[in-house]
C-alpha cells in the first residue's frame, strides 16, 4: 500500500502533487509549505504523512466547504510536523478530542501514534486544523541501522 508517487518523486514533490490536483479539482485555493525531503525520511514515515494529507483533503472536499487549505511541513525540536488548516465549517468533535467518529480519522490516529507520535485536531465554525508530531527518534535509526547494515554488507 506504498504509493508509488513517494519513490518517484519523493515526500515534498508528492504533497505538492496531491494539493495541485486538489485545487483543480475543487477550486480550493491551496498553499504547501515544505521543505525538500527526497531522501530524508524513511519510506514509512513518508507513507504516513502522504496517506494524512490524502485523507485529511478527501475530507475536506467532502465535508469542509472550505474556500482555503495549508499544509505545513517542518522538522524542528526534535519533531517532524505536518499541519493541515483549512477555513471551512468545521465538525464537532467526540470525548474532547480522544476519540474520532470517522474510521478515516481513527486510521490516521493509529498510523501516527505507530510512530509515537501525537495526532490532534481543533475545529470550529472558522475551520479545522489537524497537526501530525513524530518524534525524529522514531526514524533516526532507522539511517543509522541501514548505514551499519550497508558496511557489514560490504565486507
Amino acid at each position: 500500500m506504498h504509493p508509488q508517487v513517494l519513490d518517484e518523486l519523493g515526500l515534498s514533490v508528492a504533497i505538492e502533487s496531491i494539493a495541485q490536483d486538489f485545487s483543480k479539482r475543487t477550486g480550493v485555493d491551496i498553499q504547501v509549505f515544505k521543505p525538500s525531503l527526497r531522501k530524508l525520511l524513511p519510506d514509512f514515515i513518508n507513507t504516513t504523512l502522504f496517506r494524512v494529507v490524502q485523507e485529511t483533503l478527501t475530507n475536506i472536499q467532502k465535508h469542509a466547504e472550505a474556500k482555503s487549505v495549508i499544509i505545513s511541513l517542518s522538522i524542528q525540536d526534535h519533531w517532524l510536523t505536518l499541519t493541515i488548516k483549512d477555513d471551512g465549517k468545521g465538525f464537532e468533535l467526540q470525548n474532547n478530542n480522544t476519540s474520532y467518529e470517522g474510521i478515516g480519522l481513527r486510521n490516521l490516529a493509529e498510523r501516527v501514534q505507530y510512530h509515537k507520535g501525537e495526532f490532534d485536531i481543533k475545529s470550529s465554525k472558522k475551520g479545522t486544523l489537524i497537526t501530525v508530531k513524530i518524534p525524529t527518534a522514531s526514524f533516526v535509526n532507522h539511517f543509522n541501522e541501514a548505514t551499519i547494515r550497508t558496511k557489514n554488507d560490504d565486507r
